[in-house]
């Protein structure tokens, strides 16, 4: 077969057989097979100016998406081979290989490679490999075994390595871990500076957790042994006695058997804080039912969905609103004291919770509308045809019942959903709803569960949808954006019906819809704390 080139992913180009490349797509990717072998038997026609075509017969151009995989789908054979060869080490991430073991069998394994590499229409490229040192070995010793150009520069100068940097961690001596990490941060600190100076949190969170050199740094702390230098800002000595730590760390301890030191938690990992069951239950145990009640809300896979939403569109919440939202996760106090809320006259708590149950100021039906409008987008794009608030859906049996023909059970209304017409019914509810607090404080979600309960027998309306065929199933979640388990798996069809006609992952748009439904329902909460706060300011 003929040679073309392939794009190495830093820079040039390799050669490789095309005969070698269309019976890897074969046999491992049968459905980019036809494509494969259409893209790479002819040459490439590139146009240069008005009149003159080039023809491109080297092969595939430096960035075709395509490459990485076809070039790693070749090696991947050779990659087998040296794996069950006498090393310690043998592996390749994409066209980075290591070869590490005793010398005698790092170079029959090289030898191996050389050789196979030209059966695939391969050439090693010596000057792009690096040997590396361990223990006492020394570089004579490798003079008489391993190629000159692999050991010596044309200048003649060594190329001999002790340290080196494998997947971007740093391997080597102390000094060279060390201004490794240390070149490392100081090109993220800048970044990470500016980012801490943005208005926008929920950017700034989005920003640092994805980008800005953010997971670099992470990456670096968890490859090296252990940190020699603390940037003044995270200081543990500050940090020990900073009362706002003094007073978190007092309430920490009164959780467990033994009180831990300062020192101990700040260099501890939130996970191993945080997750412990018996912790978690001390402080469930400790806390009033109210609390209990927020707490097991927080903790659904609903309520955090706004935190990894990305900051554009419907997603996007306004920065003050989303710091309200940390806020309330945190379980951090909005006010020293209670106060009375200004629109209805109820007890507006230090904790804002009231903001989600108060009836006055429509908040809670513009959050409503705003779940339903979603929810019946998505459906829309699931082709599920919905109608929101679709009329004459119950008609009546007897005479009394007629003005069943006036009510509307059906926030949306599906057609055909898993086999038969549904009445989807949306509603919020508050983890702490008086009518169900005792049971919200023992398990999760039961405000929702009792509240679904309800919906269905108010003025029989399961009953009368059954009777007309309709299957009338309540959504109901709470103010924190968890959903009751059968919400829950209505919300998963939907996106996996999304998926299909899309042809995209079903699990990403079904955490896309989580955090879309999060951002509304949060959102819509915390506007309304703003709101009161705001006014009962004004009045005091």
């Amino acid at each position: 077969a003929g040679l073309v080139a392939l794009p190495k992913l830093r820079g040039g180009v390799r050669p490789i057989a095309v005969g070698e490349v269309v019976s890897q797509a074969v046999a491992h990717f049968p459905g980019l097979a036809r494509w494969v072998s259409w893209t790479y038997r002819r040459p490439t026609a590139l146009q240069f100016g008005a009149a003159t075509t080039v023809h491109s017969a080297g092969g595939v151009q430096q960035g075709d998406p395509l490459g990485p995989l076809l070039f790693s789908a070749v090696l991947q054979s050779l990659a087998t081979e040296l794996r069950a060869l006498p090393l310690d080490l043998a592996f390749f991430y994409l066209d980075d290989g290591v070869l590490a073991g005793d010398v005698q069998e790092v170079v029959r394994a090289l030898q191996h490679v050389q050789r196979r590499a030209t059966e695939l229409g391969l050439q090693l490229n010596l000057s792009k490999c690096e040997v590396v040192g361990a223990g006492l070995l020394s570089e004579s010793a490798l003079t008489r075994v391993l190629p000159q150009s692999l050991l010596y520069t044309s200048d003649g100068s060594s190329r001999f390595q002790r340290n080196f940097e494998l997947l971007g961690a740093a391997i080597g001596d102390e000094d060279f871990t060390a201004s490794h990490c240390l070149a490392r941060a100081q090109a993220a600190a800048p970044l990470l500076e500016a980012i801490g100076g943005l208005e926008d949190s929920q950017v700034s969170l989005r920003l640092l957790r994805s980008c800005a050199g953010h997971a670099r740094l992470v990456h670096s702390m968890r490859s090296y042994k252990a940190c020699c230098e603390l940037d003044a800002s995270y200081g543990l000595a500050p940090l020990s006695g900073d009362p706002y730590v003094v007073q978190a760390l007092a309430a920490f301890n009164d959780f467990l058997p033994q009180p831990l030191a300062a020192d101990v938690v700040l260099a501890s990992k939130q996970k191993m804080l945080t997750t412990a069951e018996a912790s978690w239950q001390r402080h469930l145990a400790t806390s009033s039912l109210t609390a209990r009640a927020v707490l097991r809300s927080e903790a659904e896979p609903g309520a955090r969905a706004f935190l990894a939403a990305v900051p554009s569109g419907p997603t996007r919440m306004e920065s003050a609103a989303f710091i309200v939202e940390l806020r309330q996760r945190f379980g951090a106090p909005d006010a020293a004291s209670d106060t009375w809320c200004p629109l209805c006259q109820g007890v507006l708590d230090t904790h804002s919770l009231h903001a989600s149950t108060c009836a006055a100021g429509g908040e809670r039906t513009q959050r409503h509308h705003a779940l339903r409008d979603a929810l019946c987008n998505w459906a829309a794009r699931a082709g599920l045809q919905p109608e929101r608030e679709r009329p004459g859906l119950l008609l009546p049996q007897r005479p009394e019942e007629a003005r069943v023909a006036a009510r509307r059970p059906a926030d949306i209304y599906l057609p055909s959903f898993q086999g038969s017409p549904v009445a989807l019914d949306l509603a919020v509810v508050a983890p702490q709803r008086q009518e169900s607090l005792a049971q919200a404080g023992q398990v999760a979600l039961a405000a929702a569960s009792s509240y679904t309960h309800t919906k269905e027998t108010h003025l029989d309306t399961a009953r009368l949808c059954s009777a007309q065929g309709v299957r009338f199933r309540p959504l109901v979640a709470e103010a924190t954006g968890a959903w009751t388990r059968d919400a829950s798996t209505v919300l998963l069809a939907v996106s996996k019906a999304v998926a299909v006609r899309t042809n995209q992952e079903a699990s990403l748009l079904h955490a896309q819809l989580l955090q879309e439904l999060s951002v509304i329902s949060r959102g819509h909460r915390a506007r309304a704390v703003l709101r009161r706060r705001a006014e009962a300011s004004e009045h005091t």
